[in-house]
C-alpha cells in the first residue's frame, strides 16, 4: 500500500484490462469467468463449438455411470448457455436433448438421476440454475 491506495482493487482493474484473444463474441461475464479460470478460447473449443450466435457440447460426456452421465450433460448444457449468453440459466428442454444425443437419456429414471444433488435449482417448467 502506497500513499493509502489499495493495491488489490488497482490489481482487479487491471486483469480486467486484459483482453482475451478472440473472446470478442462471449459477453463481458463470460470473459471476465475466462480470465478468473485462465480459459483460452482455444481450450474452450476443445469442447464447445462455437460459431454464428450457437454454443454446442462436441466432447465426450464423462461418467462412471447414466447417473453421472446426465448430471454432466446438464452441467455442460448450463456452460453451452453461459458462454453463449453470460447467463446461468439454462431450459431442461436444452439438457434433455443433449442427454438424447449422446444416448444417456433413460426415459423411466431421468428424473430420478436429477433428484439430490445441489448442482442446480429451478424446475422444469423454470428453467435451471446452475450453482456449479
Amino acid at each position: 500500500m502506497i500513499l493509502g491506495e489499495d493495491t488489490t482493487k488497482s490489481s482487479v482493474i487491471e486483469a480486467e484490462k486484459v483482453e482475451i484473444e478472440g473472446a470478442e463474441m462471449f459477453p463481458a461475464r463470460v470473459k471476465a469467468w475466462m480470465r478468473q479460470y485462465d480459459l483460452s478460447v482455444d481450450q474452450l473449443q476443445q469442447s464447445f463449438l462455437i460459431e454464428n450466435g450457437a454454443v454446442e457440447f462436441i466432447g465426450e460426456i464423462s461418467g462412471k455411470n447414466n447417473k453421472e452421465k446426465v448430471r454432466n450433460a446438464y452441467i455442460l448444457a448450463g456452460i453451452s448457455v453461459y458462454l453463449l449468453t453470460g447467463e446461468q440459466r439454462f431450459d431442461d428442454a436444452a439438457a434433455r436433448t443433449l442427454c438424447v444425443r449422446f444416448g444417456i437419456y433413460d426415459h423411466t429414471n431421468h428424473s430420478k438421476y436429477m433428484k439430490g444433488g445441489n448442482e442446480f435449482a429451478g424446475s422444469r417448467e423454470r428453467g435451471c440454475l446452475s450453482h456449479a
